[in-house]
């Protein structure tokens, strides 16, 4: 079987992590020091690749009907952005995992284990199949992080386009980052503060294909920038005005 990686795997490496294979995924299990990791992360905060779980989207006139037949949660009384802890059945009544699922605005997002991803995958599948239902695994298409600490909605707060500081626990939120649409989570997996944000890769071609106003191929347009600075930097340094 194929280890799979995560978009952050050589981000991992660079930083001196030492990959640990999980559920058929290579994830970092420290980063040399896990002792002091653990201690910033109740002291100030840290960031977790939580890219490994699955991810489905669920969206139709009858994805509140799927999502009744197969959660043990009350769905229908769930209210607009808020998140909860559900288990996920299957016809049976067995228990097929534990989950959680984001109720938004035009679309449910669900989570899952690792391990379970596959069967979650088909047992949604199979249930949709008879309804006006679309559910997409979007667990490849994306990136999941995990910010846990008590300074975490402090470092938030300034680079987000919504301060989630004031965000009670069991809240979400579907929203732009620039170009990016991210589905932010207070599910409260800890007693510490912590928020999952999950974002698009958008360097995968099922992104910049669809791109609206062309090709936006995740860091290609920052590096193209940056190549213009380089130049404007020679030119100063060789004494030469850029005329325009």
């Amino acid at each position: 079987m194929e280890t799979l990686h995560t978009a952050l795997h050589d981000a991992h490496l660079d930083a001196g992590a030492t990959m640990q294979a999980y559920d058929g995924w290579d994830l970092p299990a420290h980063y040399g020091d896990l002792a002091g990791e653990l201690a910033e992360a109740h002291a100030r905060a840290v960031v977790v690749d939580l890219s490994h779980l699955g991810r489905f989207r669920i969206s139709g006139d009858e994805a509140l009907d799927l999502l009744e037949a197969v959660c043990t949660c009350d769905v229908a009384r769930q209210e607009d952005d808020t998140c909860r802890r559900t288990l996920l059945c299957g016809d049976d009544g067995r228990l097929i995992d534990l989950c959680v699922l984001a109720r938004l605005d035009d679309h449910w997002m669900l989570t899952c284990s690792p391990a379970r991803c596959r069967t979650v995958a088909d047992h949604l599948g199979d249930h949709a199949a008879a309804r006006k239902v679309k559910v997409k695994d979007v667990t490849e298409n994306t990136t999941m992080l995990w910010i846990c600490g008590p300074a975490g909605a402090q470092l938030l707060d300034p680079v987000l386009p919504e301060k989630v500081s004031p965000l009670p626990r069991g809240t979400a939120r579907a929203g732009s980052y620039l170009i990016a649409k991210y589905v932010a989570m207070r599910n409260g997996m800890t007693t510490l503060w912590s928020l999952e944000v999950t974002l698009p890769k958008l360097r995968e071609r099922y992104y910049y294909e669809n791109s609206k106003y062309g090709y936006c191929r995740g860091t290609e347009p920052v590096n193209y920038v940056q190549k213009i600075k380089i130049y404007y930097d020679i030119l100063r340094r060789k004494g030469i005005e850029y005329q325009r």
